[in-house]
C-alpha cells in the first residue's frame, strides 16, 4: 500500500493510534503517575481522539503529552501530512503552500515548519551518516538512492484519487486529504517509507527536548530553505 493511502493521513483516530505505537511500543503509560495497567480509552460522543484515562491517578492524557506536538490545536493527521510533504519535497514547498494544502492559517503553517525543521534536519544527517558508513565498508551507494533537492517529476509510485482504497476504512477521506494527495502528485514526492517512519519516530520519541526544538528550529528552518518569503514572521509564530 502506498504511504499516502494510509488512514493516519486523514483519520484522527488512526493518526493517534500510529503515534501511540511510537510513543508506547509496549502499551500505554500514564504520563502523570507512570502506571501501565488499568488504563482505558475515553470513548463516547465528543471524546477527543486518542484520549486515555488512568484509573490509578484519575487523570486523562494522550500520546502527544511531553512531545513536540503537545498543546497544538492542529489535528494530528495534518501534522503527519506536513511531515511527509516537508521531508519529501522540502525545497519545493513553502509555508504558504502548506497553509493552502493543509487548510490552516499562514501563521500556523509557519509554526509547523518551525517545529519540524530540526527533526527533518536530524533525519537527513542520520541518513547521510548511514550512507557514509556504507561507503567506508566498500559498498557503493547508487546515485539514484541519494535524496535529491530538485523538484522531481511525478513519482511513479504516487497514486491518483481514483486509485485510493476508500472503502477499506470506516472513516472516508475528506476534501482536504484530496488536496494533500494532489500536492504529492504535483511536487513529485518520492514515497520513501523508511525515511518517513524514521522522522515520525524522532518526533514521537523526542520527549525531553521540546523547549530546545522550539528555540532551535527557527534557525534550522532558514538553513533548510523552508521559510520562503515569510521568513520575517518567525518570532510571532505558534502552532
Amino acid at each position: 500500500m502506498p504511504i499516502i493511502s494510509r488512514p493516519y493521513f486523514w483519520d484522527e483516530q488512526a493518526a493517534h493510534a500510529k503515534l501511540e505505537q511510537i510513543v508506547w511500543p509496549n502499551g500505554p503509560v500514564c504520563t502523570r503517575c507512570g502506571a501501565t495497567d488499568r488504563i482505558g480509552a475515553v470513548t463516547g460522543k465528543g471524546a477527543r481522539a486518542g484520549l486515555k484515562f488512568c484509573c490509578r491517578c484519575r487523570k486523562q492524557f494522550r500520546a502527544t503529552v511531553g512531545t513536540m506536538l503537545e498543546g497544538s490545536h492542529v489535528p494530528l493527521h495534518k501534522w503527519f501530512q506536513a511531515c511527509f510533504l516537508l521531508s519529501a519535497a522540502r525545497d519545493a514547498i513553502s509555508p504558504y503552500q502548506l497553509h493552502l494544502r493543509l487548510e490552516v492559517t499562514n501563521k500556523t503553517a509557519l509554526g509547523i515548519v518551525r517545529r519540524l525543521a530540526s527533526i527533518i534536519e536530524s533525519a537527513d544527517s542520520t541518513a547521510f551518516d548511514d550512507r557514509e558508513a556504507l561507503t567506508s565498508r566498500g559498498q557503493a551507494v547508487d546515485r539514484s538512492q541519494r535524496p535529491s533537492r530538485r523538484r522531481l517529476s511525478r513519482a511513479p509510485s504516487t497514486i491518483g484519487w481514483d486509485e485510493l482504497p476508500w472503502m477499506q476504512f470506516p472513516t472516508q477521506p475528506r476534501r482536504q486529504f484530496l488536496r494533500f494527495v494532489e500536492t504529492v502528485r504535483e511536487f513529485g514526492c518520492v514515497e520513501d517509507e523508511g525515511r518517513f517512519e524514521q522522522v515520525l519516530k524522532m518526533i514521537g520519541t523526542n520527549l525531553a527536548n521540546r523547549p530546545r526544538i522550539l528555540e532551535a528550529s527557527s534557525d534550522a528552518a532558514m538553513a533548510l530553505g523552508f521559510t520562503g518569503p515569510a521568513r520575517g514572521n518567525h518570532e510571532r509564530v505558534t502552532a
